[in-house]
């Protein structure tokens, strides 16, 4: 009897193991919502960017510091084996959804809508290296996802659409960041 007891103690112990990691591993980001999470914080650090660009009097568009991003990010994507044909219209909704949402909060503080903040993080030294901390992990995240064969198409815009809801960003703007997702390829 007490081999009997001992055993279903092992039983119970191992059974309750088991249902731990398989909470453990459910409780785990996905890599499609590393992707759009990913995303969606870069999206959210706009306001500061726009907070700093405010504060000091400069324009939303620098196409010279554009193209230089652009040009990065698209040589660090060919270097994971991302496509370059399509990762670069991927980053490039991303800078339209950028100056999207940095306009419309610059639009805002001009109005007096609402009161910009007192202060902002600094473009150079904080937020910068915090965008390109994000994008290393996030081409890494879609690099993940594009190896299993994972296709972000109509089934997951709606996930998107949710994860990437970030005020002041206009629904063409991120739509267009998913479409452009949806077009990212390897390299073949």
């Amino acid at each position: 009897m007490q081999e009997r007891s001992h055993q279903t103690g092992i039983a119970i112990l191992v059974g309750g193991l088991i249902c731990g990691v398989a909470a453990t591993s459910s409780a785990m980001p996905s890599p499609v919502d590393a992707v759009f999470e990913g995303i969606s914080e870069r999206l959210a650090l706009m306001k500061d960017v726009a907070a700093w660009k405010h504060a000091k009097g400069v324009a939303v568009e620098d196409r010279a510091r554009e193209a230089v991003v652009l040009d990065k990010a698209t040589a660090r994507a060919a270097a994971l084996g991302i496509d370059a044909a399509t990762a670069r219209p991927f980053f490039r909704a991303q800078i339209e959804a950028a100056k999207d949402i940095q306009r419309c909060w610059i639009a805002r503080w001009k109005a007096a809508v609402v009161a910009p903040p007192e202060s902002a993080p600094d473009l150079q030294t904080e937020i910068r290296p915090r965008l390109l901390a994000l994008d290393r992990a996030l081409l890494g995240s879609i690099k993940v996802v594009l190896d299993m064969g994972f296709a972000f198409d109509e089934r997951h815009a709606a996930d998107f659409a949710e994860a990437a809801d970030t005020e002041c960003l206009s629904v063409a703007k991120r739509d267009a960041v998913y479409e452009r997702l949806s077009r990212l390829r390897l390299i073949e």
